[in-house]
Formats: structure tokens, C-alpha cells, sequence
């Protein structure tokens, strides 16, 4: 994606070879008004585009169809809409995540669901309806036709993994890393062999080649080497009151060796994360292991 000329905002699409010292004069996806940025499926196909107004008050979507006609549907931002996956089997569909049409669509309307939406006749369904946490990735296998796994955005809720494969590589390192956010990052075609990463307050990060005929695991990447972990804290997720009682999580790094129960009259630092999309998670944190490690 690039810009040819003067005007950084007109971006379009272009296919380069090996290392080229300009972009290609004529691109696979012309640039459009309004259009700051575009996804392709699995299958190099460009279907998204996503960009604001000229006034910078509106965000503005559009998806391709089967056909390569592009459609306006900015009206979907208003329900807070995240294209998590564009199938390609039928290139008019698209995984979407959204709030529903109306309160009384769903219970609990106050969460995002995954709709299939069909861009060339504005029909949508429910793929994915969230109870307690909304769905963070579709993961789709490399043709992109099926999908293969859905991971929530509570890292307490199991995916839900649909091929056989891909479930028995998650199940041995969940095995090995009980309690780690372990993380798909490639795997082969075949899935004979996999790239996962693995994070969690003890474990500042590190990558794992997974071999399937074998059974076997093995590092061959770490975020922080130079690191020991028996020198890294523990996080524990705990809940307090706010002034009009309302509960909120937070995360706790204690230093190493204390536990909310033994920790007495220490230093606070309170980290606040960005909002109101945003959120924390029980991970490897270098400042917050740093002021832990320093009492």
C-alpha cells in the first residue's frame, strides 16, 4: 500500500516484486476518495477499505463484491463494525463485528456479535454471539475458505478450534504452558508444523516450533533473553470498588515472593490503559516487572 505523488492520503494497492526503487505505475487497487488504508483476503484480492472524511468526522467502510463493485457501508460504523474475516468462497460475504440492529435483536446488546454479511444484498446473520466476551479473531485457514479457530477477548474463555490439526498443536502447548497466552503465528500448509508465541508474567515472550509427526516442542526465539525468569513477578487479577460501587478488574504486579494476602504497606503505582477499546491483559509488562522487581 502507497501513495504515488504528492498527497500521502491517496493510497492505493500495488504489486512489487524483490526490492523495487518506486512503486509500479499502474496498481491493482487505484486509490479512493476518503480511503487511508485497504485489506486483502487470503487469496490477494483487495475487499476493505476503511478511511474518514474530508472534515475528519466521519469514518468511512467499503467492502467489495463478487462482482469487484465497491459498497458504501460506513453506516455499519455506527454499530461499532470490525471486519474480522473476509471469506473467499463467496466474495460477497464478510465476518463482521458489530452491535445488533436493535436492543431487541439479541440479549444483551451491550456486546458485539460476529455477523456474516452479505455486502451485495445488505442480509446479515449471526455467526458468533457473544455471552460474556466479545470475539477478539476469526482465524481462517490459508485458502480462506473455512474458518479454523475464534479466539474471545477474555483470556479465560477456551477458542474454539474447529480443525483436528490445529486443536491437538493448541492442546499440547496449552500442556506445556498451563498458564501462558500461547498465540498462533504460522503454521505450514499441511500443518505438519506450527509457529506459536507463548507470554505470560514469567515468561517475557518466546517462540516455539512445533513439529505434529514428532510431538515436539522447541525454542528457538526469546523477546528477552538476557532475562531470568526466577527474577519476574507475579500478576494476579483482582477487583476493587470504584466511589459509586461500580467493580473493576484490574491486574496486580506484586514483587516476587508476596501475594494480595502478605503484601503490606507498599509503594502504589497505578497504570490506567488507554479507552474505551482498550484493555489490559495478564502478560509479560517490562515497566510494570521493572518497579515490582524494584519494591
Amino acid at each position: 500500500m502507497g501513495a504515488k505523488g504528492s498527497n500521502p492520503k491517496i493510497r492505493g494497492v500495488y504489486a512489487v516484486r524483490g526490492a523495487p526503487q518506486r512503486l509500479p505505475n499502474q496498481p491493482v487497487q487505484a486509490p479512493q476518495k476518503d480511503i487511508f488504508s485497504w485489506e486483502m483476503d487470503r487469496q490477494g484480492s483487495v475487499r476493505v477499505g476503511h478511511g474518514f472524511t474530508g472534515d475528519q468526522q466521519s469514518g468511512v467502510l467499503k467492502l467489495k463484491d463478487a462482482q469487484g463493485n465497491w459498497h458504501d457501508v460506513s453506516g455499519l460504523l455506527d454499530r461499532e463494525a470490525r471486519v474480522l474475516a473476509k471469506p473467499t468462497k463467496n466474495p460477497n460475504r464478510y465476518y463482521i463485528l458489530m452491535l445488533p440492529q436493535s436492543q431487541e435483536a439479541i440479549d444483551d446488546p451491550g456486546l458485539r456479535h460476529v455477523y456474516e454479511y452479505d455486502v451485495s444484498s445488505g442480509e446479515e446473520s449471526v455467526l458468533f454471539a457473544a455471552n460474556t466476551s466479545e470475539v477478539a479473531t476469526v482465524l481462517m485457514d490459508f485458502k480462506g475458505e473455512e474458518v479454523v479457530m475464534v479466539r474471545y477477548q477474555d483470556e479465560s474463555e477456551q477458542p474454539l478450534i474447529f480443525d483436528p490439526e490445529l486443536k491437538e498443536i493448541h492442546a499440547a502447548l496449552n500442556e506445556a504452558f498451563p498458564d501462558a497466552w500461547v498465540s498462533l503465528q504460522s503454521t505450514t500448509d499441511d500443518l505438519s508444523r506450527a509457529v506459536f508465541g507463548v507470554n505470560s508474567p514469567l515468561n517475557p515472550g518466546a517462540l516455539y516450533l512445533y513439529d505434529a509427526a514428532k510431538r515436539a516442542l522447541a525454542a528457538f526465539r526469546h523477546q528477552y533473553p538476557g532475562l531470568n525468569a526466577s527474577n519476574l513477578a507475579e500478576v494476579y487479577s483482582v477487583a476493587y470498588s470504584s466511589r459509586d460501587g461500580a467493580e473493576i478488574p484490574a491486574y496486580l504486579t506484586l514483587p516476587r515472593g508476596l501475594t494480595p494476602d502478605t503484601a503490606k504497606s507498599l509503594p502504589f503505582v497505578v497504570f490506567p490503559h488507554g479507552g474505551p477499546h482498550a484493555r489490559d491483559f495478564r502478560r509479560f509488562d517490562w515497566m510494570a516487572q521493572m518497579l515490582a522487581n524494584a519494591g
